[in-house]
């Protein structure tokens, strides 16, 4: 009896779906070596791969889809080139999975996580270090903030003024003039 003579009719997807992993089983002995990537090199052009990775189709239609691209329709040499299709596509699949697998179980290596605890101390270092060396800048900036807030700035301008004038700086007579010039647009003007 031939392999066709023994299947019985199939009338609904679960059942072709049952029969057909029933004849591609192969048994854990013979399991093949790993697929490369060039043994689905075509694969975007499997017609399954087109209709389930289809982005523009809904889980429904993709059903509907992969139910007519199975059903027995057409001479017989299309419905066993369909069938072949699904099956590299269901292997591709499963190569995907073993892959994705590998790289969670890379991805959970510690020698990695190693290293990306280096850099992150690397970073945190540098950023500490960078703080450290632009505190005095913003310490300054920060106090003319909050004497600025509190109106006190006109009053420290002219005790600076009278500081290097006590210094005797020669910069005093000019940083005097300035200072009386900045006081003619200041929010705070003094009174001399």
């Amino acid at each position: 009896m031939t392999e066709a003579a023994k299947m019985k009719p199939v009338k609904s997807v679960e059942d072709f779906i049952a029969a057909a992993s029933k004849t591609t089983t192969t048994p854990t002995a013979e399991v093949k070596k790993e697929e490369s990537t060039q043994d689905f090199a075509g694969i975007q052009n499997n017609t399954f791969y087109k209709i389930l990775l289809d982005p523009s189709l809904s889980p429904t239609e993709k059903k509907e889809a992969t139910a007519k691209a199975l059903a027995f329709e057409g001479t017989r040499d299309e419905v066993k080139e369909r069938l072949q299709e699904f099956n590299k596509f269901k292997e591709f699949l499963q190569f995907e999975r073993k892959r994705m697998a590998r790289q969670i179980i890379d991805l959970t290596d510690t020698d990695a996580f190693g290293e990306l605890k280096g850099v992150y101390e690397d970073i945190n270092n540098a950023l500490i270090d960078f703080e450290d060396r632009i505190k005095p800048l913003t310490d300054a900036v920060d106090a003319v903030y909050k004497l600025r807030m509190n109106g006190m700035v006109p009053e420290h301008r002219k005790r600076i003024v009278q500081t290097a004038e006590r210094r005797g700086d020669p910069k005093a007579d000019g940083a005097a003039s300035r200072a009386a010039a900045l006081n003619k647009y200041s929010l705070y003007p003094t009174q001399n």
